[in-house]
C-alpha cells in the first residue's frame, strides 16, 4: 500500500467521516452537497485520487462524489464498489458517468451523489431501473 493511502485514510477520511456523523446518509448528502465542476470523466486515475481530490478541494465531478462517498462507506463497514459506467445524454447517445453500488441484505443499491447534486432528487439507495431515475448501464468497479 501507498505511503500516501495512510496520510489521506488519517488526515482526510476519518476527519470527514467524523465531522459527517458516523452515518451512510449523512455522508452521502455530504458527497452530494459537493460543488459540482467539470473534471475529467474516467475511471483511469482510480477512486484514491477522485477521493482525496474531492476532500482536499470539496468540489468535483459524479468520480469526485462517488469516489468520496465510497470511501466513508467503507470505512463505516460497507462493501462498497465504485462503478464506472454510462448514463443517457440530454441531447443523445450517453456519457460517461461514476455511482456506487452496496449490496444490503442481498439487493443491489445505487447510491449516486451526482444524481442528487444535479437533479435535486433521490439518489441515495436506489434500484437498477426505478422510476424516476437514470438508466445506469454498468461497466466496471474501479479500484
Amino acid at each position: 500500500i501507498p505511503p500516501f493511502y495512510f496520510f489521506y485514510y488519517w488526515f482526510c477520511w476519518i476527519p470527514k467521516i467524523s465531522q459527517v456523523g458516523w452515518d451512510l446518509k449523512a455522508a452521502f448528502q455530504w458527497s452530494a452537497g459537493m460543488k459540482y465542476s467539470k473534471y475529467t470523466a474516467t475511471a483511469a486515475p482510480g477512486m484514491e485520487y477522485y477521493a482525496n481530490y474531492g476532500f482536499t478541494c470539496k468540489t468535483g465531478n459524479c468520480y469526485v462524489m462517488a469516489a468520496t462517498f465510497c470511501e466513508m462507506a467503507r470505512e463505516l463497514g460497507y462493501d462498497a464498489k465504485q462503478i464506472s459506467g454510462s448514463v443517457p445524454l440530454r441531447s443523445g447517445g450517453y456519457g460517461p458517468h461514476s455511482w456506487v453500488e452496496i449490496e444490503i441484505n442481498g439487493t443491489t443499491y445505487v447510491f449516486d451523489p451526482d444524481f442528487t447534486n444535479e437533479t435535486k432528487r433521490n439518489g441515495y439507495q436506489i434500484t437498477y431501473g426505478q422510476s424516476g431515475t437514470w438508466r445506469y448501464n454498468r461497466g466496471s468497479v474501479m479500484n
